[in-house]
């Protein structure tokens, strides 16, 4: 798929043309790697080099987005930027669910662009599955209007939940989101990438990323 520029001798065998030359002589202009999507196809322990824009950092992890999906991503994050463009090279596998590039080293980055969060339902997201995972897996996603439905607390840290009705997922480790910022009940809308952990679908992202449409009332609270 690379985009390269040849000098070369125009030759013939066998009334075959050919192109006789050096290495030196071919300038590549645009580099070609494998798409996301077909790096999630591959088989594990794959090493590969791939080419996509930072969507979210979290310390080691982060996730990288191109036309064809988002995949999750483990090293050094050498001080990434959401937005970024990176060419990064590692090795293909699955972690607790998830495709992953794991020992993921970022050979270049440059300026990008913002990845567009895809407005979609909870509920949408959930439904439209191959192998049995959602088709939205490591993607950035928008849903709006959806509902702050409880939080639950395992000792550890306070993890809230959010549900359009009828579905219910966890934002996973948002530090910042409050009871008292944003009470069971509230209207919010969220985004957010969608990761998986141990086969159970969470929601990552930060505080900054969730807005307020009506928030609930503490004192209703059962």
């Amino acid at each position: 798929g690379s985009k390269v520029s040849v000098k070369a001798v125009l030759a013939i065998y066998n009334e075959t043309l050919q192109l006789r030359g050096r290495v030196e002589w071919i300038e590549v202009t645009e580099k070609g790697y494998p798409t996301i999507a077909e790096v999630i196809a591959m088989a594990d322990e794959t090493e590969v080099t791939v080419q996509g824009t930072v969507s979210y950092v979290a310390g080691s992890n982060f996730w990288i987005q191109d036309a064809t999906g988002g995949i999750l991503c483990y090293g050094k994050n050498n001080g990434l930027v959401e937005g970024e463009l990176v060419t990064l090279s590692g090795v293909k596998t699955i972690y607790k669910g998830s495709p992953e590039i794991n020992n993921a080293t970022v050979v270049v980055k440059e300026v990008g662009t913002e990845v567009v969060a895809e407005p979609l339902s909870l509920s949408e997201v959930l439904a439209d599955t191959i192998n049995g995972y959602s088709t939205y897996l490591n993607e950035m996603l928008y849903f709006e209007g959806v509902e702050v439905s409880r939080y639950e607390d395992n000792g550890s840290y306070i993890t809230p939940y959010i549900t359009d009705g009828g579905i219910e997922i966890a934002l996973y480790k948002w530090d910042g989101v409050t009871e008292d910022k944003f009470p069971v009940g509230s209207k919010v809308s969220v985004k957010a990438v969608l990761a998986i952990y141990d086969e159970t679908l969470q929601l990552r992202g930060r505080v900054e990323w969730i807005e307020v449409a009506e928030k609930g009332d503490p004192t209703l609270k059962e």
